[in-house]
């Protein structure tokens, strides 16, 4: 690992990608809008499966045998990923230094030896993108049939509209990032505060179990953290030089995913076990816009040093 194996996986690949494939900076802002998306994406097929499984067989035969389906469906998408992937061809700046004999080939010691704060940055910057999306598409999914009440079909119809509007909205507010390219960091400030602002509305309409509020309030921030969705792919690419980029964004980003898409389920539950109330996970969405907006700040003290003037 540590001889040149650069960090991550498909995820940081697609952002790397999206970003080295520009045609000028405004263009870079729009592609990396785009790919955050593919995880909702994902889900929402993964949810699809599920709707049409349990619509058409018994829960007998969908234990017993039913559920292979799932898998067999999968392995042909995985088929389908590797033609794509084998029909992609290298980026220009990758050619570039290739050409220029640039290529590092101890990628993961020099990222630790000298993007220390970078990946410290693209960490925090990326806590607020994670923790939302955790509990705006999986938590939902755990605690809503019992607060509201709700039977399987239609939980799963509502966390299908909520990740639809996930894979909507994000390039919408690309194509506006691309418009306002120097207002960026404001953009993405003024959603962090939007969510601390509306986490209230959210936090008593769970509480007092209303169910139409809950999913206004519930639509309200898919719509503010999509602003996250579509701008944190550009900060991340922007905080590493090309030969690093994909190592820093894997590192940063996939360490920071790996590691509250696991804690956040854990600690709504330490949250609700201890308070007694179902509604407390949603502190957690202030504290995590808390973090982005300190480290924006950081961010835009150094803007000079990562972003081109547009």
């Amino acid at each position: 690992f540590l001889q040149g194996i650069p960090a991550g996986g498909e995820l940081p690949g697609a952002i790397w990608f999206l970003a080295e494939e520009r045609k000028n900076e405004r263009d870079k802002i729009l592609k990396c809008s785009f790919s955050l998306v593919g995880p909702q994406i994902g889900l929402l097929l993964s949810l699809a499966v599920v709707l049409l499984l349990q619509e058409y067989l018994s829960y007998e035969t969908l234990l017993n045998q039913a559920w292979r389906i799932a898998f067999l469906s999968t392995g042909f998408l995985g088929i389908g990923g590797y033609l794509l992937r084998s029909s992609l061809h290298e980026t220009r700046d990758y050619n570039l230094m290739k050409a220029g004999h640039k290529i590092v080939q101890y990628p993961v010691r020099e990222l630790f030896k000298n993007y220390r704060f970078e990946l410290i940055l693209a960490f925090s910057l990326s806590i607020f993108e994670v923790v939302a999306f955790c509990l705006l598409t999986v938590i939902p999914i755990i605690y809503f049939n019992q607060i509201f009440g709700l039977k399987s079909f239609s939980s799963l119809l509502i966390h299908v509209s909520v990740l639809i509007a996930c894979i909507i909205f994000p390039p919408i507010f690309g194509k506006i990032a691309s418009l306002l390219p120097n207002k960026i960091i404001l953009l993405t400030e003024l959603s962090a505060w939007s969510v601390i602002i509306f986490s209230p509305l959210f936090y008593f309409s769970i509480d007092s179990a209303k169910l139409f509020s809950t999913l206004i309030a519930q639509m309200l921030l898919v719509i503010f953290f999509s602003v996250q969705v579509a701008i944190l792919p550009y900060f991340l690419v922007n905080l590493f030089p090309t030969h690093i980029r994909y190592s820093g964004i894997g590192f940063s980003f996939n360490v920071c995913d790996g590691i509250l898409w696991g804690l956040v389920p854990i600690i709504t539950n330490i949250l609700i076990s201890k308070t007694q109330n179902i509604a407390s996970f949603v502190i957690l969405f202030p504290l995590s816009a808390i973090i982005f907006l300190i480290s924006a700040r950081i961010l835009k003290k150094n803007w000079n040093k990562y972003f081109f003037n547009i």
